[in-house]
């Protein structure tokens, strides 16, 4: 799965690095698309009661792999829409702001494993990992407000 996950990686990358170059009004569509491809192979992990075959945890780890390349789009954004005396903070915000999220969902997860049980079991890992869907939540309600903004909003 590892392998899976740096391949698609690999390819994905170029990819979305084209599709942003060419469709530079269209970024935040492109995050907001790859945040439900997302969405989707976490729900495909965390929705059924039984363990999942290698091929679709295979696809799951496609589509979260490519949340890496994705979330480059980010510093693109914030380059793109910050006045010029702020883009260093803007992309120096946008590059941590995933660090520190996946950091909240490592020690919510963790938490929420010490609770449950000492010997956690499947269904205990099921619920501490569906953790990773209040930091997509929260972070997908972030890109729709700072999309409106960048539309809307006058820079000052």
């Amino acid at each position: 799965m590892l392998t899976v996950c740096v391949v698609t990686a690999m390819v994905g990358g170029p990819l979305i690095g084209l599709l942003t170059a060419r469709r530079r009004a269209h970024r935040a569509e492109l995050v907001l698309g790859c945040a439900a491809l997302t969405l989707t192979g976490w729900l495909t992990l965390l929705l059924p009661a039984t363990p999942r075959p290698s091929w679709q945890i295979a696809l799951a780890v496609v589509a979260l792999s490519l949340g890496g390349p994705a979330s480059m789009i980010g510093l693109d954004l914030a380059g793109s829409y910050a006045p010029r005396e702020r883009v260093g903070s803007a992309t120096g915000i946008a590059n941590t702001g995933g660090f520190v999220g996946a950091l909240v969902v490592m020690l919510a997860v963790g938490v929420v494993l010490d609770h449950r049980s000492a010997a956690p079991g499947l269904a205990d890992y099921r619920v501490a990992w569906s953790a990773v869907l209040v930091v997509w939540a929260v972070d997908t309600v972030g890109v729709l407000i700072t999309r409106w903004q960048a539309r809307h909003l006058p820079f000052t």
